[in-house]
């Protein structure tokens, strides 16, 4: 009796195994299949690419007669007779003509009435010809701009008192508050917020307008870029007088990236080269279309003092007159001690302290940061 379970016991393991073994052959067969299958599928759209070619170049292709039928026998007269004499086939049913694509609206779009709205009423104190005060209200002038306060949409109506001069009878209409720039359509305080929205806190464009969509005020993506371009055009001589800033400053560091740029009608992207030069009061961020010299000397050629910038060969121009003084960066040679820490912490640390031991103890000037330190 215990042979027979000892053997039954047996035959079940192998019958366990076999199952097992049937069950892996089945899943290998069914992946070579889907195999074979992606392998008819990729000739195949091959085999067409092929006779597209060989159409391109003006070719018959070898297969393409291979499937035609053989050019049917002569035919004796009553049987063309009757051919020509079959069954016309019914008229075709004329086209119905195609509706005509509804056309986008061009045109700036009036700011939306549902907002609430901050009027402002301005009138002039004198006569803009002759300077006297007799003034009498002839006109008035409205507009209308988007406005926003403290994050909330609203609309901007002031209305421009026309006056007309009891003494030399000239009209003069009072001055309009301040805006951006001439036929604006938003406030100087809604360009700052979404400058603010954008470069700030990095919103894109795509959703400010939808979040502008989602309170009933519609404007397309061509305004809030060309809105961007003319805030880039405001802060001109801002940046303008950050630069003479630099410029007359002691010492001032500059590094650079690499960076994608999209040039209209030129396919993939331009590799582009953003520099930024700062000090401990100003930052000023430039674009140069490749990484080259010329444009980095003639930048600097009025300046003199220290310049922090890491060892690249493009800078040796600049140093060759003795205005600028070089200052190495130290900051990736920091970093790698950092780093070495990991798996030799005792020399990493060594290393740091005399690194530090060696620049702190020349009898020069240091200026030091959080990564670096310059020495002069």
């Amino acid at each position: 009796m215990r042979a027979l379970r000892r053997e039954n016991a047996i035959q079940r393991a192998q019958l366990e195994e076999a199952n097992a073994q049937i069950a892996a052959l089945t899943q290998e067969v069914g992946r070579l299949a889907d195999m074979v299958a992606r392998g008819n599928e990729r000739l195949v759209e091959l085999f067409a690419i092929a006779q597209r070619k060989q159409r391109a170049k003006g070719q018959p292709s070898k297969t393409s007669d291979a499937g035609l039928p053989s050019p049917p026998a002569t035919l004796d007269s009553d049987a063309k007779a009757r051919f020509d004499n079959r069954p016309k086939p019914p008229a075709r049913p004329d086209k119905e003509p195609k509706s005509k694509r509804k056309q986008r609206p061009t045109g700036r779009k009036p700011v939306p009435d549902h907002l609430e709205a901050e009027e402002f009423t301005v009138a002039p104190d004198a006569c803009g010809h002759c300077g006297s005060e007799a003034l009498d209200t002839a006109d008035e002038v409205v507009e209308t701009k988007l406005h926003v306060v403290k994050e909330h949409q609203r609309r901007r109506v002031v209305r421009r008192k026309t006056a007309c001069c009891r003494d030399c009878g000239s009209r003069t209409t009072a001055r309009s508050l301040p805006s951006p720039f001439a036929r604006s359509k938003a406030t100087c305080e809604w360009l700052a917020w979404l400058i603010h929205q954008h470069c700030v806190i990095l919103t894109p464009l795509d959703r400010i307008r939808r979040d502008l969509a989602s309170r009933g005020i519609h404007v397309a993506m061509s305004y809030l870029v060309s809105q961007l371009e003319r805030a880039a055009d405001l802060l001109g001589p801002v940046d303008g007088a950050h630069w003479k800033q630099l410029l007359a400053s002691d010492w001032m560091a500059t590094d650079a990236t690499g960076l994608k740029v999209i040039v209209p009608n030129l396919p993939g992207t331009h590799n582009g080269y953003l520099e930024a030069y700062r000090n401990n009061d100003a930052v000023v961020f430039q674009y140069e279309p490749h990484k080259g010299s010329d444009e980095l000397v003639a930048k600097l050629a009025s300046y003199e003092g220290l310049l922090v910038a890491d060892a690249e060969h493009r800078h040796n121009a600049l140093f060759e007159s003795g205005k600028i003084i070089e200052a190495g960066c130290n900051a990736h040679g920091r970093r790698k001690l950092r780093d070495a820490e990991v798996t030799q912490p005792v020399l990493a640390v060594e290393k740091k302290r005399i690194h530090c031991r060696h620049l702190c103890g020349r009898n020069r000037s240091t200026v030091s940061g959080p990564d670096r330190v310059y020495t002069p």
